[in-house]
């Protein structure tokens, strides 16, 4: 409908996620081939850069716009996981400039703070956590870490050498 926004469209229109959260193979651009498989899940995004609006305020007059869904390619057709999430314009949304934007905050009658949580339960009924449980979950994470690193390894080195799954 307004072809003028063509040459501010983004350059990529989302990408695959996997191992990463933006796997470099599987952007969406117009050198990508590959085909979209059942399972596979992407971050589709459309973007304009660069638009004009005419108001006085000079560092207003330019802006830009991102929108962006996660979708999971499913048999019957595509999931956007994300459709069902309640989103505040607040949270969703940036201001980039010079000057700070104050947040105005509604005061809610059913809003309780942590502490106000803390104080009823009283400090006992919390779980504390010792250094040495700190440690040993450190520890835990970090070796669990390490082993799918390397199964990463190994799948890409056999991937590499030809002798994938599906040979």
């Amino acid at each position: 409908r307004k072809p003028e926004l063509l040459s501010h469209l983004i350059k990529e229109l989302g990408w695959g996620m996997g191992y990463e959260l933006r796997d470099k193979r599987l952007v969406f651009d117009e050198k990508n081939r590959q085909t979209a498989q059942v399972g596979m899940t992407f971050c589709l995004r459309l973007g304009l850069d660069n638009l004009k609006l005419s108001v006085k305020d000079v560092k207003s007059q330019q802006y830009s716009i991102l929108i962006s869904d996660t979708v999971i390619v499913g048999q019957g057709g595509a999931e956007v996981t994300t459709s069902g999430l309640f989103k505040k314009f607040n949270k969703v949304s940036w201001n980039v400039s010079d000057e700070p934007v104050e947040e105005k905050k509604p005061a809610r009658k059913d809003q309780v703070s942590a502490q106000d949580v803390l104080d009823k339960l009283g400090q006992d009924k919390t779980r504390k956590v010792s250094d040495s449980e700190e440690a040993e979950r450190r520890k835990l994470f970090e070796e669990q870490n390490e082993k799918l690193a390397r199964r990463r390894i190994e799948e890409q080195k056999r991937l590499i050498s030809g002798k994938g799954d599906n040979d």
